[in-house]
């Protein structure tokens, strides 16, 4: 967690290689409970500051 750089609110997810010719990919996830939002039309949203990033992917799961 970093609390310095932020967009909205107090923390931001930061990761970061510890090789610095690093290669592959990193992944950050997040779990919650689906329960309260089924048969619901959900809005997924993110702001994302990036370097060196050739791209990047979302996903849901059931």
């Amino acid at each position: 967690m970093d609390n310095r750089i932020v967009h909205s609110g107090t923390n931001s997810a930061y990761l970061k290689s510890k090789d610095e010719k690093a290669r592959g990919f990193a992944t950050l996830m997040q779990q919650i409970k689906s329960d309260r939002y089924r048969g619901e039309r959900l809005q997924f949203s993110a702001f994302v500051k990036s370097e060196d990033v050739k791209g990047s992917w979302f996903m849901d799961e059931d």
